[in-house]
């Protein structure tokens, strides 16, 4: 189905969407919500982000070859999008708001960005930030331009809650993520 537009727990039961557009109604015994992660990416709200060469999900990175690519992003997804976009010939920039990428970025990654950036292999805009993309040029809080032909986002996705609060799912944390009750789990 494609949408749930109604469920209650106890006891389960569900109303959803089915890829045809008829209403359906589920009941089970159990309820497991597997919503994901990369459902929605997070966005930079900068004039430009809605244009056809800037993407939030890496692909094939064969398709960025000989390509210029600005990765935006300083933590696990960027780091590899840009390594990848490097070793399958694209011209790589890394633009991240932090002086240097994130300290927890997976150990066997961090040297070779690292010795790419020192080297200016991998162009390292650090610490700086987009204010606007056009078709050809992103523009940079530092007045910098950078010619592109793809701008790829790496800076995470926000989890969509609403079946957690259709359920009535508690939620806790700076991310909300799922109280869990210890006994079934």
């Amino acid at each position: 189905f494609t949408e749930v537009v109604h469920g209650t727990v106890e006891p389960v039961h569900i109303v959803a969407r089915t890829l045809s557009g008829v209403l359906q109604a589920y009941r089970s015994r159990w309820l497991v919500l597997a919503t994901g992660g990369t459902d929605r990416p997070r966005r930079l709200d900068v004039p430009g982000e809605g244009l056809a060469h800037v993407s939030s999900y890496l692909g094939d990175p064969h398709r960025y070859a000989g390509r210029r690519v600005l990765v935006v992003g300083g933590r696990n997804s960027a780091v590899e999008s840009a390594l990848r976009c490097y070793r399958v010939g694209a011209s790589v920039h890394l633009c991240h708001r932090q002086p240097a990428i994130h300290d927890r970025v997976k150990f066997w990654l961090r040297p070779e960005v690292h010795s790419l950036l020192d080297e200016g292999v991998i162009a390292g805009h650090l610490p700086d930030h987009i204010v606007e993309i056009t078709p050809s040029l992103v523009h940079l809080a530092s007045g910098e331009g950078v010619r592109v032909d793809d701008v790829l986002l790496q800076i995470g996705y926000e989890q969509d809650q609403t079946l957690f609060d259709l359920f009535g799912v508690r939620r806790a944390g700076p991310n909300g993520a799922p109280v869990l009750d210890p006994d079934p789990m």
